[in-house]
């Protein structure tokens, strides 16, 4: 394992250098949770460190991700390979269950040391005060892979929605040669605006395209459903 000090574990995992010493040292008893979040730093510090970033920055970036499991070690490599020649350091908050108020509990607790969010979550018009409270704390929190459009959010970065949706149903209305032919559109939840935005625009241009089309359904299933069906 990497040689880390306790001022910098502390900065990473955003806990006091007391609790880190009481968890590395066998000091006193520690919750379950906490341990976890100290080795999540540890790690994430190791992985910067193959970048040359470990050792003497001060701007802290935190990525608060609803995303799946599968994606998790796919996003943190990719953000890592990507800051290299800036002075940050990123921390990882992914989670496949994040409920608007947990999300919320990160937000606020970053507004003690991060300089920055990347944020993923589903639309949540709740999350709006705790956006609004980082902007005038002159945080910055930017939306990745599906927006908070409602919010005060800096900015939205991932793919047009609309676009991607046109572009689907562009295909499918070429590829589809019955005249009762239906379309099933497999999401993995309703919740995330990105998600939202690419069906209905997918819904309203076949049936503009190609009126033979009967309908489009929308199922929302988990990838383990679909993993098993196919």
């Amino acid at each position: 394992m990497a040689k880390f000090t306790l001022k910098q574990i502390a900065a990473q995992s955003g806990l006091s250098l007391a609790t880190i010493d009481r968890a590395l040292y066998q000091r006193g008893r520690v919750h379950a949770q906490t341990q976890h979040r100290i080795r999540q730093a540890i790690a994430d510090l190791e992985l910067l460190q193959k970048t040359a970033l470990a050792k003497g920055r001060t701007l802290y970036f935190d990525v608060i991700m609803h995303t799946p499991d599968r994606f998790r070690e796919l996003v943190r490599e990719a953000f890592s390979s990507q800051i290299a020649s800036f002075k940050l350091q990123l921390r990882f908050h992914f989670s496949e269950t994040l409920t608007a108020g947990e999300i919320n509990a990160l937000l606020s607790k970053s507004t003690l040391h991060s300089h920055g969010i990347i944020l993923k979550a589903a639309h949540s018009d709740l999350l709006n005060p705790t956006i609004d409270m980082l902007l005038k704390q002159r945080i910055p929190v930017v939306t990745v892979m599906s927006d908070l459009p409602t919010s005060t959010r800096l900015r939205y970065i991932g793919m047009d929605n609309f676009d991607a949706g046109k572009v689907a149903a562009f295909l499918m209305t070429k590829w589809l040669r019955s005249a009762q032919s239906h379309i099933v559109a497999i999401t993995g939840s309703k919740d995330f605006i990105g998600e939202q935005e690419r069906i209905e625009v997918l819904n309203v241009r076949c049936s503009s395209l190609r009126h033979s089309i009967g309908s489009v359904w929308w199922r929302e299933v988990t990838w383990r459903e679909v993993t098993l069906r196919h």
